[in-house]
């Protein structure tokens, strides 16, 4: 059985670390398939290599549509009422396909199984997962688009204190089913009683929790837990602190396994937008935007 982590992608982390952690710093934080047309992410300054592609590159120009496979998770990846598909993920990769030239195709699948997508040849990559050595089993990865910690959430009136407090199957978590917040869940309060819901969002879980109809969700930090803060941080509570968070993880793109131009071409074309402040930006506007529709129904 061959390793869990490539070499070339452990260094890849590293190095890609210190980057998203500069990002961070610097704003004061630590299946039915459609096609649909992405929102622009601000320019890049590098143009497409002169050299023609090989592997899965090559196709995607050939074919003339890069094939992304979305599971919804806000803010990286929203479906709408209207059933349009936003967010910072398809903003970026909108961006990608302009690169390379081609139009760009969207297939929502669930995230139990998004990570099979890529090997079966259902779509070419994925919006964000989080790095795990599951997927990485099946996948290549980017570096990170970002980094993010877990912690629990609950309302501030909430008798829980402590992880020993949610730990309890009186207790309700709410989650997506099959991410990787569902991981979480049955890692640090396994006995809790476990609500899935299939493709529900992080903002979608918050509004469970904040009109009562769930106890506690996974939340992350810094990104989502800074704005959640600002907006109700007199409503919400974390377990066990946004300065205590139970674990970081890696966020990145997944790509075909062994096909080392398309990670670096991924990879080239992602430095570009962090050299030009084009990633914070963007989850400045869709996490600001999706929490402002929440109403706490008494």
């Amino acid at each position: 059985m061959r390793s869990s982590r490539k070499p070339h992608h452990v260094r890849s982390l590293l190095i890609s670390m210190a980057t998203v952690m500069l990002v961070f710093t610097a704003c004061g934080e630590s299946e039915p398939e459609e096609t649909t047309t992405a929102a622009t992410a601000p320019a890049t300054t590098a143009a497409q290599p002169e050299h023609a592609f090989g592997g899965r590159l090559a196709e995607v120009v050939e074919r003339g549509v890069l094939r992304v496979g979305v599971a919804f998770y806000a803010p990286t990846s929203i479906e709408t009422p209207e059933g349009d598909i936003r967010g910072v993920d398809i903003d970026v990769t909108g961006q990608l396909a302009e690169r390379l030239g081609v139009d760009i195709e969207y297939i929502p699948v669930g995230w139990d199984v998004i990570a099979a997508g890529v090997q079966a040849d259902r779509y070419d990559m994925t919006v964000t997962l989080v790095v795990s050595d599951e997927r990485d089993q099946v996948l290549d990865f980017s570096d990170p688009l970002y980094s993010v910690d877990q912690l629990f959430l609950v309302r501030a009136d909430s008798p829980y204190q402590t992880l020993d407090d949610l730990n309890d199957p009186s207790v309700t978590a709410i989650v997506s089913v099959g991410s990787y917040g569902e991981t979480v869940v049955d890692t640090y309060i396994p006995n809790v009683t476990k609500r899935t819901v299939a493709g529900i969002t992080n903002v979608q879980a918050l509004a469970e929790v904040l009109t009562g109809r769930a106890d506690v969700e996974v939340i992350e930090t810094p990104f989502t837990t800074r704005r959640v803060k600002a907006r109700y941080g007199d409503d919400v509570r974390f377990i066990p602190d946004v300065t205590e968070p139970l674990q970081s993880d890696f966020v990145a793109y997944g790509l075909p396994e062994g096909d080392s131009e398309f990670v670096e071409y991924v990879n080239a074309f992602l430095a570009d937008l962090r050299a030009a402040n084009a990633i914070e930006p963007l989850f400045d506007k869709y996490v600001e935007e999706l929490l402002e529709p929440i109403i706490i129904e008494e």
